[in-house]
C-alpha cells in the first residue's frame, strides 16, 4: 500500500504510484496514523503541491483507550 507523509510533494507521489501500479496514497504521520489519501482526480491533476493539501481527510477516530470524560468534551466542542 503506498504511502507518503503530509510534506511530500504532489509530484513526487504520483511519479511513485506510476511505478507501483496504484492510483491512490495514504498519507501518514510519523506514528503510521492515517490522515487522509490522495486519490485519482488529485493524482491526475499533479499539482505542484505539497500531499496534505492535494489529500481528502481520512475520518475521525477514537482510540478504545479514550477517556469518556475527553470524548465527551471533544463531541462538545465540534458541535
Amino acid at each position: 500500500m503506498p504511502r507518503c507523509r503530509p510534506g511530500d510533494r504532489l509530484q513526487d507521489v504520483c511519479e511513485q504510484l506510476d511505478d507501483s501500479g496504484w492510483d491512490t496514497c495514504f498519507v501518514v504521520d510519523d506514528r503510521g496514523v492515517v490522515l487522509g489519501r490522495i486519490g485519482r482526480r488529485a493524482i491526475r491533476g499533479r499539482a505542484n503541491v505539497l500531499a496534505e493539501k492535494a489529500m481528502t481527510l481520512g475520518p475521525s477516530t477514537v482510540r478504545p483507550s479514550a477517556r469518556l470524560e475527553a470524548m465527551v468534551e471533544r463531541c462538545n466542542a465540534r458541535s
